[in-house]
């Protein structure tokens, strides 16, 4: 009887023992275990992540580093729910007859600046798909990160996804604001920026897809097969088959161009997101950032003096400005020779 029962507590401690084996390789060699961040409950997700469109180029490189700069000097007086990522995006470099490759300073940027870096797997162009490419990277790599203790479902990180170019800068906070203001409605899919006054589209410089919206076009296998093209207007066609009942969010007067420039330009004023045409003037981005205090009819007062060197009426200036800011005009700006000769024609200026 002893004897049995010495061979029965003999088995259980070799069962103990083996399965305390298999709990140490469980907790230190389990495949795959250590990649797994379990958490109870999803956190809000940030606002947005704005994928800013650069190449190599020297200029651009040069611009890249005033841009991380500043942006990142206006991100710290947000709050981290309105808080805006950003990314910039290349494509590979390619010399003619060879494949594409990063470049030496793509290569260099990713190391020293990896998460405000996007390379994509696609050779750098403008009407080729590089748009696509950036919102199936977004959607598979950036917009969602934890999964959640049950395993059910994972975390949505941004409420929207953008893209905007490099010769274009925006003010981080008002472009918070308007982004939190419009996710107020009950409405689940946007498509926010300054709309095309003659097509269904938002104009590239700068615009937002919600995060749904963003999944389908990395999804869908008709928007895979209809990405080459004016990319501004792909991008408006894969929002109306997504077939999603979607807001079209216009930002007609906060998304502008310089005075300068020639398709949208406006005065920057204390209403302006994002600032279009500035290859040539980087200047206009302190200018920007520092229009808190400048309305559209203090701006119109401003050129009228400095450029034309006239002092407008107060009924002129309404006049004049509620003109240039009518919906039914917005396709009409003037630029700055425009807008002088209009001045001096209409208001018998010498």
């Amino acid at each position: 009887m002893s004897k049995q029962i010495g061979i029965s507590l003999a088995l259980c401690l070799s069962v103990l023992w083996a399965l305390a084996i298999l709990f140490r390789v469980y907790n230190t060699s389990w495949p795959n275990k250590s990649n797994f961040s379990y958490i109870d409950e999803c956190p809000p997700p940030k606002l947005a992540l704005l994928g800013i469109f650069t190449t190599d180029s020297t200029p651009n490189t040069a611009r890249r580093g005033l841009l991380r700069q500043v942006y990142r000097n206006l991100q710290k007086q947000l709050p981290p729910e309105s808080q805006i990522d950003f990314h910039f995006v290349m494509g590979l470099h390619a010399e003619p007859d060879a494949a594409p490759l990063p470049s030496h300073e793509q290569t260099i940027e990713m190391h020293l600046f990896p998460h405000e870096t996007t390379l994509l797997d696609t050779q750098e162009n403008m009407d080729d798909g590089k748009t696509y490419h950036w919102f199936r990277h977004a959607a598979t790599h950036l917009l969602d990160t934890q999964q959640t203790q049950n395993g059910s479902r994972h975390c949505t990180r941004y409420r929207y996804i953008g893209k905007m170019d490099d010769d274009a800068v925006t003010h981080l906070p008002r472009l918070a604001r308007t982004l939190a203001r419009v996710s107020d409605t009950d409405t689940r899919s946007y498509y926010v920026g300054r709309e095309h006054h003659e097509a269904d589209f938002m104009i590239g410089m700068m615009y937002f897809l919600s995060e749904n919206l963003v999944r389908y076009v990395a999804t869908s296998e008709r928007v895979a097969g209809n990405i080459v093209g004016f990319e501004d207007r792909k991008v408006g066609e894969w929002v109306r088959s997504s077939g999603m009942l979607v807001e079209r969010v216009r930002l007609q007067r906060e998304l502008h161009d310089y005075m300068s420039f020639w398709a949208f330009p406006s005065f920057i004023t204390n209403e302006t997101i994002c600032l279009h045409g500035l290859k040539q003037q980087p200047g206009a981005l302190l200018d920007l950032v520092q229009s808190d205090n400048t309305s559209y009819r203090d701006a119109l007062i401003a050129f009228s003096h400095d450029r034309v060197g006239i002092s407008l009426t107060d009924g002129q200036v309404d006049e004049i400005s509620g003109f240039l800011l009518d919906q039914n005009n917005l396709g009409k700006f003037y630029d700055a020779p425009k807008l002088e000769e209009h001045l001096r024609k209409n208001y018998q200026i010498n």
